[in-house]
């Protein structure tokens, strides 16, 4: 039976450095004659991360690089926590909920069951069904738990009320770069070798 995308990524040993890179799909006319600009901003917003992973055990290495070939390169697809931002900067310490449908590319999140005028800080991330975004405001819930987000780019698919908004352990859907070398070595009584690599997002 075939490989059934998106699979997990291992947990066993957490990544010694994690990096979060978020690339716009923009353009910019500059008129010749008046030298003014215009941009264009296009929803192709991708983000990217780099991954390294620390020494390991020679079991720790073979899960490890049993996940990345079962990726087969650009062809599979995981999901992934974006590890250090586990937890938000502010205060809120709890997942919560959409409170009302939100549509495709929508900037603005309408939230209920937060905790009572906990907050979410400017460079926060936030997860739903599997996609990560920015918090690009910041937040303070009202006593009864409720919101309006504001993102960094709009939702990659429309969203119902109900659904979870995780800000603990957010996760987001990748896939490898090309062009990634898998290279296991096997250690004799010690530890074995560092794995890097480079993921883009799903989109």
């Amino acid at each position: 039976m075939a490989i059934t995308y998106p699979i997990t990524f291992p947990t066993t040993v957490a990544p010694s450095e994690f990096s979060l890179e978020f690339r716009p799909q923009q353009g910019i006319a500059v008129s010749p004659f008046s030298g003014q600009a215009q941009s264009y901003t296009h929803n192709g917003i991708v983000w990217y991360a780099t991954v390294q992973l620390p020494p390991m055990t020679n079991n720790q290495l073979r899960e490890y690089h049993g996940f990345l070939v079962a990726l087969n390169g650009v062809e599979g697809s995981f999901t992934c926590p974006t590890f250090g931002y586990s937890t938000p900067a502010g205060t809120q310490n709890a997942n919560f909920n959409l409170a009302s449908d939100e549509d495709l590319y929508s900037k603005e999140l309408s939230v209920d069951g937060m905790t009572a005028s906990a907050t979410l800080i400017r460079g926060d991330i936030l997860s739903i069904a599997d996609r990560i975004y920015m918090i690009t405001e910041d937040v303070t819930a009202s006593g009864s738990g409720t919101a309006t987000i504001k993102i960094s780019h709009g939702l990659r698919a429309a969203a119902s009320s109900g659904a979870a908004v995780n800000v603990i352990w957010p996760v987001g859907t990748w896939r490898l770069e090309p062009s990634q070398s898998i290279a296991q070595s096997q250690m004799i009584g010690g530890v074995g070798q560092v794995y890097s690599f480079a993921m883009a997002e799903v989109v």
